[in-house]
């Protein structure tokens, strides 16, 4: 592997592991600035996705047959795997005051699941249609999944009609994604919402613009850039939201230019991380177990609930509040720690042992 392709790995690394702990961050209830929080990096993840896409994916059916098996190992076998065991564990969860069923101390009071509401669960997540509540962020491997297997699907067709013309197919995509966002808006702003369609269209133009900011990956991104994006995203917090998940954001403008800054902010940020090699060896470790950490992170917050009911000296059932109990003065701040910590542990530990398996069976 060259000294670039190493380079280029460590920053998206470093960039999902910041994307990961702001995703950790916006659910630990934090008081300061909270729209900000959740303004921007869930569309850098989808750039991101965009950006390590690679065209010979696309270069043939059997490449693009490939790449639909790795979407369904990556993305749609962890979410079947993990939505099914919360499904099965739902009841156990309930007596254990994981869950509760109390709609006083949450509105996400869970009840109890029959045998054949469990079985019935299991069989929509195979199809991304049943949501659980520890599941939360699952929403994003579903949405990446479809339109990750969408934009392949394009460029495929595009590649067998247009396989000399590359810039024209990068043109074509481009019309394609503008009009899918286009398609994605009306839905928006119309409330239709039929199997995440309206997101994907939405999300689309995303990985076509990560795709595009790979031919930018050498250039040298000036330091002002950091201060300058992280104040212009703490000022569009105030005049917009984004929710990918719902579809939700004020236009297909204010969505882009979201985006685009949240992802000078992030790779900016990175960058000046990756000069602390430290601090980038243990950042890099978070981005490449963000996955686990996107799984975990709502059930390990049990941890820090269940501290909270002790030291309080609460009822039981209050550790099924969700996603937090209590968030302040500084309890964000180990929720956080926990959330983004402990998957990472338990996913090392998980790879350690099935190494020692398969090196017990040599």
């Amino acid at each position: 592997m060259n000294t670039e392709l190493k380079s280029r790995n460590l920053q998206i690394d470093l960039m999902k592991g910041l994307c990961i702990i702001f995703v950790v961050l916006g659910h630990s209830s934090i008081p300061f600035f909270p729209n900000f929080i959740v303004l921007f990096h869930m569309p850098v993840f989808f750039m991101i996705s965009g950006f390590l896409f690679n065209p010979n994916n696309s270069s043939s059916f059997k490449s693009s047959l490939y790449y639909v098996k790795k979407k369904i190992k990556s993305l749609w076998f962890p979410f079947l795997l993990w939505n099914s065991i919360f499904i099965l564990l739902n009841n156990f969860f309930i007596l254990t005051n994981i869950y509760t069923t109390n709609p006083s101390i949450t509105p996400f009071a869970q009840d109890y699941l029959s045998l054949s509401e469990i079985i019935a669960g299991i069989i929509k997540s195979s199809l991304f249609a049943e949501d659980t509540l520890l599941g939360g962020t699952f929403w994003f491997l579903k949405l990446l999944f479809i339109v990750s297997i969408l934009y392949n699907t394009v460029e495929y067709f595009l590649y067998s009609f247009f396989k000399n013309k590359e810039k024209f197919r990068i043109i074509l995509q481009t019309i394609i994604s503008i009009i899918l966002l286009s398609t994605g808006y009306f839905m928006n702003i119309k409330k239709i919402s039929f199997f995440s369609i309206g997101a994907v269209c939405s999300v689309y133009i995303l990985i076509h613009i990560g795709r595009f900011l790979k031919h930018f990956s050498s250039a040298s991104y000036p330091i002002w850039l950091l201060p300058l994006s992280f104040l212009f995203l703490l000022f569009l917090s105030f005049y917009g939201k984004i929710d990918l998940n719902h579809n939700t954001y004020e236009n297909p403008f204010f969505l882009l230019l979201v985006s685009f800054s949240g992802w000078l902010f992030i790779y900016s940020l990175a960058k000046l991380i990756s000069s602390f090699s430290a601090t980038a060896k243990y950042l890099s470790i978070i981005g490449k177990n963000s996955l686990s950490i996107m799984i975990l992170h709502f059930l390990c917050f049990k941890l820090v609930n269940l501290l909270q009911v002790y030291l309080y000296h609460l009822p039981c059932e209050y550790i099924g509040c969700f996603p937090t109990l209590f968030a302040s003065p500084l309890w964000w701040i180990l929720y956080t720690i926990v959330g983004v910590t402990l998957p990472v542990i338990l996913n090392i530990v998980r790879i350690k042992i099935i190494s020692y398996f398969h090196a017990s069976k040599k």
